[in-house]
């Protein structure tokens, strides 16, 4: 059984406003989910491709806003993202300096909170290096852009907190994210 089989609740999706954040937050609400958008201030419900239940307004280098949205949530859907393979390759400094710290912030907001679930988009494109045939889920894992390194330390980051704090996790290896 997956994430969407599992009984309906209360998310907090990062990320509400961008592509797969906004595909992912209309599934849960026709799926039945109570969906809170977590929104950076200047942003609103009409950037929503969907119609959440409640808007909590912060930033993600906050821990008292993130703790706050939290409020009576049972998971986070984060797909919030600061970088793309194209700007992170240049100078995967990015993905230390922006991705990784919030990513920390909301797992750490997370335990302290109370919430024990995350669901985290990585890319099955760059985490496992150049391939011959299709890549398997228990591949090693060998990224060869900044961007893939990002990811991986993002997943390795998410495990931590698995270890440390009980969390669980679901992490999902996208591939080819188009649309508009």
């Amino acid at each position: 059984a997956g994430f969407m089989d599992e009984p309906k609740g209360r998310a907090l999706l990062i990320g509400a406003t961008g592509l797969c954040g906004g595909a992912v937050g209309d599934r849960l609400v026709r799926d039945g989910w109570s969906v809170r958008a977590f929104l950076r201030p200047g942003r609103d419900r009409q950037d929503l491709a969907f119609d959440a239940q409640s808007i909590a307004y912060g930033g993600l280098l906050s821990q008292a806003e993130l703790e706050a949205a939290m409020a009576d949530v049972d998971c986070v859907l984060y797909f919030a993202s600061s970088s793309v393979p194209a700007t992170s390759s240049r100078d995967p400094t990015i993905e230390f300096e922006a991705s990784l710290v919030c990513l920390n912030n909301t797992l750490l907001a997370m335990s302290r909170a109370g919430v024990r679930r995350i669901v985290f988009p990585s890319s099955g494109g760059t985490v496992y290096g150049p391939v011959q045939a299709e890549a398997k889920e228990g591949q090693a894992l060998a990224p060869t852009s900044g961007y893939g390194l990002g990811k991986v330390l993002a997943e390795e980051t998410i495990r931590f907190y698995a270890r440390a704090h009980g969390l669980n996790y679901t992490i999902l290896r996208l591939t080819n994210v188009y649309g508009s």
